[in-house]
């Protein structure tokens, strides 16, 4: 089946891939643009690895459900297997992907990669980068297929070098440290999880003391997930 996705992005984006592009549009004056694009992936793949896509396309509850079983049934009435037909003639599926839980443009190559892995191959994105991890779980929150997404992460994703945050008190290196504790969290990495922790509430954070929230602390690292902020004690 194809998959029809829309990565909405808004000027409200912050960060880029790669990492440039923000910059670029801004000297252009140029509204950000939102990628469509078209995946091809196998059906009993999705449904086996995410239940997002189960409820979605797995029965009659959706409309795309009962799109997707007639038409099957027409392909099958035709004698012709699916994979073997143009992408023209497979089920199409449209999906909204909004940005406000990563303010990232181009993470439509997050989006391939992730599915990437839960078809069984390799990512294909270079260089890798924190926001690019980061990006990767929580799409994988969203899409409900974290089991494959972690493993992967633990796995072919072990080596990675995390930016170092410690006695750097700089807004920046406080969203790196966020990133860092919603990747070890989604994970499963729990001593380094407890290390970032630990870390963010030696420093403090500058949302515990703002007034109101920013438009950047609508993103999913700002608003972490499983209770940890409201567990961590302002120092």
């Amino acid at each position: 089946m194809i998959l029809d996705v829309t990565f909405d992005s808004t000027t409200a984006c912050t960060k880029s891939i790669p990492a440039d592009t923000i910059q670029k549009l801004k000297a252009l004056n140029t509204p950000f643009p939102s990628a469509r694009v078209f995946y091809r992936v196998r059906l009993d793949t999705l449904k086996k690895h995410s239940k997002y896509f189960t409820q979605l396309l797995g029965s009659d509850v959706f409309g795309e459900g009962r799109y997707i079983a007639d038409r099957f049934t027409e392909i099958a009435a035709a004698k012709k297997r699916p994979s073997d037909i143009e992408a023209d003639e497979l089920p199409r599926i449209q999906i909204v992907d909004e940005d406000d839980a990563t303010r990232t443009l181009g993470r439509e190559v997050v989006f391939r990669d992730m599915l990437r892995i839960v078809h069984g191959a390799e990512h294909q994105t270079f260089p890798i980068t924190l926001n690019y991890i980061t990006i990767l779980v929580t799409m994988a929150d969203r899409y409900d297929c974290m089991l494959l997404i972690q493993r992967y992460v633990q796995g072919s994703l072990a080596r990675f070098k995390y930016p170092i945050t410690v006695d750097k008190k700089d807004a920046k290196s406080e969203e790196l440290l966020r990133q860092k504790i919603l990747v070890f969290y989604y994970t499963d990495r729990t001593q380094q999880l407890a290390a970032a922790t630990k870390e963010l509430i030696m420093r403090g954070s500058s949302r515990w003391v703002a007034v109101e929230n920013k438009p950047e602390f609508t993103t999913a690292w700002w608003d972490l997930p499983g209770g940890l902020e409201g567990i961590l004690p302002c120092p």
